[in-house]
Formats: structure tokens, sequence, C-alpha cells
């Protein structure tokens, strides 16, 4: 029970001392009442017997006088019918003589017949007016009855007072009777004070001490990140002003450590956020083991973290050793639900002062580490060095540029000819993006489509390359396909269905003449949803080929799951398929040959010399792309190349070739 807690508790003390008291008047009210019902009801009889006596008994005089036992017989016979309670009585004349003593069988008055001390008292206090003299009687005094009393009552006939009667009651049931009641309203009373007083004293405390935790909860949740328990973003920021400011005046240095869970968005993916989230707070409490006593480590959001770590200047080798460290437990896997998780870590990290002096330039130099190590291959620890902080800037400009490209239809394509390898006729091109800087020098798609990714441009850029693709080809001959490569993100940015079917409603192309290509990485996540837009794209009467297959996955699941049309076998192959027993001729000749089986057809990228074509010839290859056969070109090559391809064709050929030769 902390302080706050004892401090609210000892508000109420008045309070319970004043229900106490409260409590306590209640009872003795409570017995004043019973001991006056009790009082009230033996009066009540002895008056209600001493009226029947007079009713019943008409020569009661002769009794008080003496002289008529008839009237004594009588009096006998009444005493069979009167109330139970009352167990003895004596009449008295009025000179205060007994007349007559009657009780139950076996019971007596105590005390002699001569007159008591109590009696000839209350005789004359009835003289003096009075119409009763009630006595309590306590058990053994003159029964063993628990509860009794003595009264003294005037006999009246005739509103003249004849004599005394003595009656000797019993009021134990009357009593408990009377007690039982009381007690009830009695409790009935405390039980209201307890409602009134009480009760919402407990729930004013109850609340005091429930708005305390609430409060240290909502403190401790405002600083703390709540699935994983460790600072949040807004509390490491206000720990680190705090230690930069301390560290200033007393001289020593910082590491700040950017980590980055490499695998996780796959993990989160495919095995569902809760296993995602195990892995989130397994992967604090591994990384918490690591650090000491004034090493923080704090989640900034998503699958990244944060850790400051003071340090003495000299001693700057201690980050790196940590940084690596961390890099090392995290390659290890994970054991959850049963199972066997590999995340891996990335990790980038600067020093203050010597990177800079305040925590978002310390962060940024450390994310920009980060994003080294992570373009390294992962699982790494870099440190930040100025190479890497240009680096960061150039793709911020690239960024910028793209952009820029988007708002003003910058961006243009190249288109690269594939073809039938038996009959080295043309088939078709593939669009290929390009984008130049503002010097008007290119930039090449490796560098800026990751880009484009990571800012969330490429769902916009994705839908420009369908929409001109399209848009060109609708001026090709009719035999001719297009090729649009569609990365993964644009299925999370679009309904590609939606986007496709839009495009050729408004290019006027014909379905069959569009082919969509995707990689295997775009099938990992959320498979059943992926293939279930691929097969309403497919619907539309456009073709799938699966790209770069081989450098992937290479799940056989995803040839049986969807029916794709065409394999596109990666360039990485055709490198040493002329060399003789290597392993890339047997897979891709295995590859063409898995092609066969499932009615696909293969493509070959990549094909630079006549031998190399041979070999794939050899193994019944059906389309080729490469150097060899066409670099990529502009829309003016490609209306060359296709007057050259088709001079001698059809007249609508003709027509469409007339058009390019105009356009060129």
């Amino acid at each position: 029970m902390n302080n706050s807690t004892i401090k609210e508790i000892s508000k109420l003390i008045p309070l319970f001392l004043v229900v106490l008291a409260i409590a306590i008047s209640a009872r003795l009210v409570s017995n004043n009442a019973i001991n006056k019902a009790s009082q009230d009801n033996a009066e009540q009889i002895a008056l209600q017997w001493s009226t029947a006596i007079v009713e019943h008994i008409p020569q009661i005089e002769n009794i008080l006088t003496g002289k008529n036992t008839v009237a004594t017989a009588t009096m006998t016979e009444l005493s069979h019918r009167q109330p139970k309670e009352i167990k003895a009585y004596r009449i008295y004349d009025n000179s205060k003589t007994l007349r007559l003593d009657q009780a139950d069988t076996g019971f007596k008055f105590k005390e002699p017949l001569s007159l008591g001390k109590k009696t000839l008292q209350s005789m004359d206090k009835i003289d003096q007016g009075q119409s009763l003299l009630y006595y309590k009687i306590l058990p053994n005094e003159e029964m063993s009855d628990r509860f009794g009393s003595r009264m003294i009552a005037p006999i009246t006939k005739d509103a003249q007072k004849i004599g005394y009667i003595e009656i000797l009651t019993v009021e134990t049931v009357a009593f408990e009777k009377f007690r039982k009641h009381f007690s009830m309203v009695t409790l009935e009373f405390v039980v209201l004070m307890l409602a009134a007083f009480l009760l919402p004293a407990i729930l004013y405390l109850l609340r005091s001490v429930q708005l305390d935790r609430a409060s240290k909860k909502l403190r401790h949740s405002a600083d703390h990140d709540e699935l994983t328990g460790v600072l949040n973003r807004s509390s490491f920021s206000k720990l680190m002003e705090a230690e930069i400011k301390l560290a200033s005046a007393r001289g020593y240095s910082i590491g700040v450590h950017f980590i980055d869970l490499d695998r996780f968005k796959e993990i989160n993916d495919t095995r569902g956020h809760g296993v995602g989230d195990e892995v989130l707070q397994k992967s604090a409490e591994r990384i918490n083991k690591t650090l000491g006593p004034r090493e923080h480590l704090a989640r900034l959001g998503g699958d990244e973290f944060a850790i400051i770590q003071p340090y003495f200047i000299g001693s700057s080798n201690k980050v790196s050793e940590l940084a690596n460290e961390i890099v090392d437990i995290m390659s290890m896997p994970f054991e959850i639900e049963g199972c066997e998780v590999l995340i891996g870590a990335s990790l980038g990290y600067s020093h203050f002062p010597r990177d800079g002096k305040k925590v978002s330039d310390l962060l940024h130099k450390s994310d920009v580490a980060l994003y080294r190590a992570k373009q390294d291959g992962r699982n790494r620890a870099l440190e930040f060095d100025l190479s890497m902080d240009k680096e960061q800037i150039s793709r911020r400009e690239i960024g910028k540029r793209m952009r820029n490209a988007l708002a003003q239809d910058e961006f243009y394509l190249n288109f690269q000819p594939y073809f039938d390898l038996e009959t080295r006729q043309l088939r078709g091109f593939e669009a290929l993006l390009r984008l130049n800087d503002i010097s008007g020098n290119p930039i090449g798609p490796d560098v800026f489509i990751p880009i484009a990714e990571e800012l969330g441009l490429i769902g916009d850029i994705g839908a420009w390359v369908l929409e001109k693709s399209c848009e060109i080809a609708k001026e090709w001959p009719q035999n001719l396909m297009i090729s649009v490569n569609i990365s993964p993100a644009q299925f999370q940015s679009h309904d590609m269905p939606a986007l496709v079917e839009q495009v050729l409603s408004d290019s006027k192309l014909n379905p069959k003449r569009l082919e969509l290509e995707v990689t295997e990485g775009l099938l990992i996540a959320d498979t059943q949803s992926v293939l279930s837009e691929l097969l309403a794209i497919k619907q539309l009467g456009v073709s799938i080929a699966l790209d770069d297959f081989g450098t992937g996955y290479s799940s056989l699941r995803y040839l049986w799951q969807f029916p794709f049309d065409k394999l596109k076998v990666d360039k990485s192959f055709i490198d040493d398929v002329c060399v003789k027993d290597s392993k890339s001729r047997d897979i891709l000749s295995t590859i063409v040959a898995l092609g066969k089986v499932l009615n696909l057809e293969i493509t070959a990228e990549g094909v630079e010399t006549q031998e190399q074509a041979e070999v794939l010839k050899s193994f019944s290859c059906d389309l080729v792309q490469g150097y060899h056969f066409g670099r990529p070109m502009s829309t003016i090559d490609v209306a060359a190349i296709i007057v050259k391809s088709f001079a001698s064709t059809t007249k609508e050929n003709n027509k469409i070739l007339l058009k390019l030769k105009e356009s060129a």
C-alpha cells in the first residue's frame, strides 16, 4: 500500500468514527425501546386482567371482605382463563390486607404473605393517584425466567377503588419478540447508515485507489511502448535531450543506436500480427538483456528500436561492441508457437558530440548508417560516416526529382523487344521506365525504383507506366504484345484489377495484347489475396508472367495455385549456359522442361550472344530477350524495328506501319 492510498484512507477515519458512534447509539436506543415495549405490554396485560376480574366477578367486594366463598370459587375458575404471561397474582382490600393469593400450579410468590416494602409503597402511590406501578424482575429474584415484572394496580368498580391487585408476569416471550423486531430495525438502520455514509466512503476510497493506479498507468503509458514495455519515441527524445545536457556538462559521450528488424514484415505478413507482436516483445526482451544500468532501449515505431548509450571519452569501442553484440543475438532464432522464427537485425549508430549535438541530428545519422547496413546485405552494424550522409542527400534529391517528374510528366519509357526463338519473329516489347536528373543525366531504375517504393510513390508511378504503355502499344500491329512490370507495392496502394480494367478501357487496347510481369516476392505476402487479384486481372483477358523465376523463393506451389501464362528466366542463369555441365545449364533445362509440362511459354532474359541463343534453342526455349536481339530503345526506334519486321504483311499492318513511319 503506497503513501497516497494511506493518505486517502486517513481522510475517512472521522467518517468511520461517526458511523461507529451512530451504530452504538442505535443499539442503546434499541435496548431502551425493547424495555419500554416490554413494560407497555406487561402493563396492558395487567390492566386488562384487573378489568376482567371486576367484569366477571360481580361479587368482587365479598372477596375483598373475605365473606363470599362462591365469588372466591368463581375467581378460581376464572384464573384458569388468565393470560399465559400471568404466573401469579394477589388481591388486597383497601386496608392492604391480602384476600386472595392465586398462582399457577406449583408457582408462588417467593416473598412472604406479609406485604413487602415495595408493595406498600406502590399502594400508597396508587392512593395518591397513580394508575399502575411496574417493577422489573431479574432472573432468580422471584422466578427463574429470563425476564419478568411485578405490577401493583388498583381494582376499581363504578369509578371507586375497592382494592389492589399485585400481578407477577413473565415477559421472556414478549421480550424476545421485541428484541428480534428492534434488532432487525436497528440492523436496517445501521445498514442504511452504512449505505448512506460508509458505502460511499468505501466507493470513494476504491475510486481513489483506481484513479491512483490509472494515473500511474497513464503516466507509464505516456512514457512507454504499450506492446513491449520499453520507452516510446517521445520519452526517448526527452531522455536523450536530458542526457545530452548532462554529457555536455560532465564531458562524456553518447552512442545512439538505430535498430531495424530485417525480416519482420515478411513474418508479420505470412505468420500473422499475433506472431509479429510476440517477435517485437521477445526482441525487446533480448536486446534489453545486453544493456547496462545507464543504457536505455526505446521502440520508435513498427519494428524500429533505438538505444541511448553513455560512455566515457576514449572508450568509443564500447559502442561498436554493443552494436555487434545486438546483431549477433538477434541472428539467433526465436521459439514462437512451437516453431523457430528467424528475424535478424540491422543497426546503425552515431556519436554525440562527434556526429551531432541535437537529438534529431543523431537519430538521422544513425538512420543513415542503418540504411547503408540494410543496403549492404542486412544483419550487420555500421557506424555513421560523412559519405553516408552524402548518399542520403542524394536519395532525398532523387525522391524530390521523382515527385516533380510525376507532376510534370517527365518520366519516359524505353522498350526492349523479345522474339520467337524458332522463327526470330518479333513478338512484343517490355516497357522499361526511365528518369533523368535535372541535368539530363539518366538515373538508373535500380536506384530510383527502390526509393520510389520506400517513399510510397511506386503506386502512382506504376499506374503512369501502365497507362502510357497501353496508349503507345495501341498503335502497334495487333499481334504485338506489351509487357509491363508490376511492383508488389502497387498491390498495396491500388485496386489493381480495377486499375487494369480502367486503363484498357481508356486506351482501347485489346486485353489479349497486355502482359503483366510479377515477381515471386509478390506472392509471399498474403498469397491468397494476391492470387485472387491476379485471377481477376486474368479474367479480363490479360496474360500474367512470373518474372525472374529461379532467383527468389521458386516455390512450385505458386505454379500449381495460379495458372501463369509465362515464366521469365533471370539472366543470371544465362551467363554460363554455354559451359557444359554447369549448374546453371542444368537448372535452365529443367525450368524449360517444367514450363512445357505446365503448358507455359518460357522467355530467357539477358541473351547476349548467338551461342547462348543456340543452346536455348536446343532446350526448346520459346522466347528470347537481350542485347543480342535488341537493346532498350525509344519509341522512335520501336517504330523503326516494327517497320523492318513487318515490311510485307497485311494491308491493315501496312496502314499501321505507314502511321509509325510518319510518327518516326
